[in-house]
């Protein structure tokens, strides 16, 4: 009976144990993947208020060129999910006015352009864009957001004249 109760609390002991294991390691990641989270959160602070810039082809063969920019600091709420495959969703929001610029006849030029003007024309009212990440096998990667990202900045990220966008903010490891 004594060797049963010893094998019993042993096995307790061992249960125990790998569940503080198992909890400590979820700790250390989540603290990994929140910390990532703020650094996304931090790299589009930075790029917005400094005026997120893309180029897109505009009418007639010419180019255009779109500029967000933040008008405050950017807000973001990361959370936990049911989900197997995005465990946690991370939402950046900000405050932003859109400034543009067209017809140049190359993506460079519009690129470096700086005659740009409130977009729609004489609106300078802010628009709450929305980003949207989700946390899937160790990278946040880049889902969407609100119609106003979606389609300028997402929209834009596909064409290889923005693709420092997509480098930048498409995937990012959690180490």
């Amino acid at each position: 009976m004594t060797n049963r109760k010893s094998i019993i609390s042993s096995v307790l002991a061992l249960v125990f144990a790998l569940i503080l294991v198992q909890h400590a390691y979820a700790d250390s990641n989540q603290k990994n993947i929140l910390f990532a989270a703020k650094q996304i959160v931090k790299l589009w602070q930075d790029e917005l208020s400094g005026g997120c810039r893309f180029v897109f082809p505009f009418k007639d063969a010419t180019w255009a060129v779109r500029v967000f920019k933040s008008i405050k600091n950017v807000k973001y709420d990361v959370k936990k999910t049911d989900s197997l495959v995005s465990p946690y969703v991370l939402t950046i929001l900000a405050d932003t006015v859109l400034y543009q610029g067209g017809g140049y006849d190359s993506a460079a030029k519009a690129k470096q352009a700086k005659d740009l003007k409130p977009f729609p024309p004489g609106n300078s009212k802010a628009r709450e864009m929305q980003i949207n990440y989700a946390f899937q096998d160790g990278y946040w990667v880049l889902t969407g957001g609100n119609k106003i990202f979606e389609g300028n900045i997402y929209k834009a990220m596909k064409l290889d004249e923005n693709r420092d966008l997509k480098i930048k903010f498409g995937k990012i490891t959690v180490k």
